[in-house]
Order: structure tokens, then sequence, then C-alpha cells
């Protein structure tokens, strides 16, 4: 929480970051990797699976992955407990015995309000508004917050994205507003801006949240690119240092600065959030994402494939 070579390289990729040459090894497989690593924190959405269907390669990776004795953590920013997103993913195809933990940024959110282990969260209070999908509402269950329909009587505001998909970022601002004029914080469950299901993309939880900050409002967020979450994953982990874990995801703006931040190699898969990008010119592509989040993957793939 903060507030507001063998198989696979098909070549390398000079880039100019801050002024120091950066190199990323471009692959064609994951397999040229799994050596230097003995464990790997996997992000879901965007890289297993696109909130559909899982992404074919992606459950052949995790299986190659155990079959080599490896461990893989699952890290979302999900705004959902665990168990929830265990049988969401579950549904598509992606059991539990290919990982051995699974940690999202709803569960953060849940244990930090349960908790109520600073000053911060002490004074949120205990009358909540709720903005999101129906689907991660449950997020307040066992919290024994009191969940009121008005902003006007609200303590806080817990966001885990924009109501309904469909809808675009400006729909929320009517609450943002009664929620700034009532100088209420806002709780973000999922610190991902966009997200992309079947093809179609929307907004969540940073994105809101992200749009309140800019309109003067204080937020909390939960889930990467921020340490607790990966502190978790690293208990987890006993015994593996930093230098034998890989970070894996398809985020500039949570994956790539979380690895970064949490003194971690990355693998940048390009085929997710910033395909769009990529698409004409994938080096170029990535070298303006590197300059503009300022941090560097160790290795680009385009989608995760064994």
């Amino acid at each position: 929480m903060v507030m507001s070579n063998n198989s696979g390289t098909i070549k390398v990729v000079l880039l100019i970051l801050k002024g120091r040459p950066a190199m990323v090894t471009q692959l064609n497989s994951f397999r040229g990797l799994v050596d230097d690593y003995d464990a790997f924190l996997i992000d879901a959405w965007g890289v297993l699976h696109d909130g559909v269907k899982p992404y074919a390669g992606a459950i052949d990776v995790l299986r190659e992955l155990k079959h080599a004795e490896k461990t893989v953590v699952i890290i979302s920013n999900a705004a959902r407990r665990t168990e929830q997103v265990a049988l969401e993913m579950q549904r598509l195809g992606l059991a539990p015995d290919l990982y051995a933990h699974l940690a999202t940024s709803g569960e953060a959110a849940w244990q930090a309000l349960s908790a109520r282990a600073d000053d911060q969260h002490r004074a949120l209070g205990k009358r909540c508004y709720y903005l999101g999908p129906d689907r991660s509402r449950n997020l307040m269950v066992g919290l024994n917050l009191d969940e009121v329909e008005q902003i006007e009587d609200a303590s806080f505001l817990l966001v885990t994205g924009v109501l309904d998909p469909a809808h675009d970022l400006e729909s929320c601002r009517t609450v943002l507003d009664k929620a700034l004029k009532h100088n209420l914080v806002l709780v973000s469950a999922n610190s991902d801006r966009i997200a992309i299901s079947g093809g179609k993309t929307y907004f969540c939880g940073g994105a809101v949240a992200g749009l309140y900050s800019s309109m003067g409002g204080s937020s909390l967020h939960y889930g990467k690119p921020y340490l607790p979450i990966y502190e978790t994953c690293f208990a987890a982990l006993p015994g593996v240092s930093k230098e034998r874990i890989l970070a894996v995801g398809d985020s500039f703006e949570t994956d790539m600065p979380g690895a970064k931040a949490a003194n971690l190699d990355a693998l940048f898969i390009g085929g997710g959030i910033h395909r769009d990008v990529l698409k004409n010119n994938s080096s170029g592509g990535v070298q303006a994402l590197c300059n503009k989040y300022g941090c560097t993957p160790k290795a680009v793939l385009d989608v995760l494939r064994w």
C-alpha cells in the first residue's frame, strides 16, 4: 500500500535509458530463461489469460515449470480475494496444482482493511461506499463494514473499477466530485489502469484512483507496483534469493516498475496491454516504453510460450 540463447533468443535490442545503454534480449520462447531462476512471479491477466480464455502456450509453460521443479507464484492486481481468483482461474483451465501460491491486490486490500494496523487505515472508519463491478463487491465480506448507498454518508470510498465494463472513466466523475467535497479517502483494490477482456479494453481501479488524484483527492493503493505484494510473494519463497526470481508481466505501468522496485529481473510480455504500441515496431516500441517508465526488463517475449 502507498499513498496517492539456445532456444529463444532471436536478437538483442540496444536501448538508451537515462543516457545509459541497456541490453534487452528479445526471445521467441520461454525455455531459455528457466535454468537461470528457481522461482517465477507471473502476472495472470494479460500473460496467462485474457479474462475469457487462457493464452495459447501459457498452460504448457506452467506445466513445464512444474516438471522442472520450479516454483511459480501468480501475482495479480485482481480486486478480489485469492480464493475467488483461484476459482476464476480454474474455470479458465489454470488449475491450482500449476502454481504454488497466489497473491492478489484484492487480498492485500482486504487484509489491510481487516487489520487496521496504522493510523491511515483506522481513520477510514466503517461507512463504505463501493464503486465497481458486482463481481468484486464481495471484497467487503468479513470486514464488518457498513455499506452506504449515498456517497454523502460514507467515511471512505472502496474502488475496484468502473461500475460496468462498457462505461468510460468519466462515468465516475460525479461520485468522485462528491467524495472530494467530503474529503474522503479512496481505497483502490486494483492498481491496474486498464485491462483487456476478450479483446475489449476497460478501465480498472487504478484509472479511477488516478482521476481522483488529478482532482486533488487522496488514495490508498494495493498490489503492483508497490512493494508489499512482492514481500508477500517473498514470504512464500523462503530460501530463494532475489537473484533467482524472475518477474513476468505485460505492463510497464505496474509489472516492470514493480519488479524494479523489488530488485528483480523482469520478462516483459509484449502481447498484453501494450500490444498496440509494439504492433508495428517491436524494438522501437520497447525502447519508448523503457524511456517513458524508467525501467528496463531483462528480456522481451511477445506471448508466453515454452
